[in-house]
């Protein structure tokens, strides 16, 4: 870690770790324990349904750290499994997420990921779409 760091300051780069890799408490204890202001968050909204952590929780101990956030929803099913879903058909509570990520002043970019979609392209129109609609 120390090096990734030592790195990203020589080219002046953010490096956003992933919250879909790892639990919320595991992030945090990575970024608090290699102290530099280089790293931060990639907010994955799926991962906040299966964290034992609620949203305030990473809100208030990562909220200033996310860099970027991924704009795509999930069912959650039997046994934490989910299936992706169109931006809100799935169980991710946006109007909150929106809301929280406000609440952390964050201002970045929300990139609408449809990948695991069938129809990409309609996925990333109507995702898009229903973004705006919140924000209006």
């Amino acid at each position: 870690m120390f090096e990734l760091g030592r790195r990203a300051d020589r080219y002046n780069a953010s490096v956003a770790f992933s919250s879909s890799l790892a639990g919320f408490a595991a992030v945090d204890r990575a970024l608090s324990a290699a102290h530099c202001p280089w790293f931060g968050v990639d907010l994955d909204p799926i991962a906040t349904l299966r964290d034992q952590w609620p949203l305030d929780e990473i809100m208030s101990r990562l909220g200033g750290l996310i860099r970027h956030v991924r704009g795509r929803d999930a069912v959650v099913g039997a046994e934490g499994r989910t299936k992706p879903a169109l931006i809100a058909r799935g169980d991710v509570k946006w109007r909150d997420l929106l809301s929280a990520l406000s609440g952390a002043a964050y201002h970045g970019w929300i990139t609408v990921d449809p990948l695991e979609l069938q129809d990409r392209r309609a996925a990333a129109t109507a995702g898009l779409k229903q973004l705006k609609a919140y924000g209006e």
